[in-house]
């Protein structure tokens, strides 16, 4: 993903042979999915399959706080590009864009900038200033600019709507990586860099790569989990993964160590990249080494027994 996949949206020719979708898409799940196999299904042979997004998060913008996202922008694109749009177009957001009416912004932004013939979105999806506009009003506007709306149902798993919303609570509140991967159609992955921590692990028999973020994306709560890490030396290796403060020696500050099964190697200032599979269990104090070690022997066994059953 080093070539950037994604073009901002000065630089995009205009032309009306676009099928075109808008949103955050964050997380590229399950739900989106659904829309670009919608947006196949309306396309003509000569089309152009376009997603267009914004960065920042739009809250970020409005609601003056941090969004932690399932992914980055380089991410996303490359996402939509492989569920099979052809571009994906960024628009730089801010309150200027965020104060264009909502007429303004699909005449203005969408057709006179990018150019299209159908626009497919969501049934919830909202756009212009304060969020006015809705699939009626596209609909309206459709009418009046000669263009076709389509609007995509929820898509839902086990009865539930699948949103980005709900992968991050069950990331961060729960831990539930399963469910997680069940609404985003594949197993949530997080990237670092291997840094050098305090080496107490592998004086306990359990070295760990002690992994810090290169990037702002979600960190499921506080746990064990069994993991698959992926880097310069490994491919989908078999590992452990503690997230939290280790409590047993007093920690303040929550780190990210992955112990990888069956192998001794040097990972040292190499990326990492982590899949998550299951929860094993909450991070707990231990009133001794002795048992805080025999509980990471159950911990190993518990995560062989997890990755071996799981594909």
């Amino acid at each position: 993903m080093s070539q950037r996949s994604y073009e901002i949206i000065s630089r995009v020719e205009r032309t009306t042979n676009r099928v075109l979708t808008v949103g955050t898409f964050d997380g590229v799940h399950r739900g989106h999915v659904s829309i670009i196999q919608a947006m196949m299904s309306a396309a003509e042979p000569s089309d152009r399959l376009t997603a267009v997004t914004f960065d920042p998060h739009p809250r970020e913008v409005l609601g003056h706080e941090a969004i932690s996202r399932l992914m980055t922008l380089e991410e996303r694109a490359h996402f939509l590009l492989e569920a099979g749009i052809n571009d994906v177009v960024v628009i730089p957001f801010d309150r200027d864009l965020a104060a264009i009416p909502a007429r303004a912004f699909v005449r203005e932004v969408l057709q006179r900038s990018i150019g299209f013939r159908t626009i497919v979105v969501g049934y919830d999806h909202r756009f212009g200033r304060n969020g006015e506009g809705d699939v009626a009003l596209l609909r309206m506007l459709g009418d009046e600019d000669s263009f076709s709306v389509l609007s995509v149902p929820a898509t839902l798993v086990d009865g539930e709507t699948v949103s980005s919303s709900a992968i991050r609570r069950y990331l961060e509140q729960d831990g539930d990586v399963h469910r997680a991967a069940t609404l985003l159609g594949r197993p949530y992955t997080r990237a670092g860099v291997v840094v050098r921590g305090d080496g107490r692990g592998r004086k306990l028999g359990f070295p760990t790569a002690n992994m810090q973020s290169v990037d702002d994306t979600v960190v499921p709560a506080s746990g064990v989990y069994a993991v698959r890490a992926s880097g310069e030396n490994l491919d989908r290796a078999p590992a452990v993964m503690n997230i939290g403060v280790r409590p047993t020696f007093g920690g303040k500050r929550v780190t990210e160590e992955v112990h990888v099964l069956d192998w001794d190697g040097d990972l040292y200032d190499s990326r990492l990249t982590v899949e998550f599979v299951r929860y094993l269990r909450a991070e707990q104090k231990f009133d001794s080494i002795e048992a805080l070690v025999n509980q990471l022997g159950h911990d190993l066994k518990h995560c062989r027994r997890v990755l071996n059953s799981v594909p």
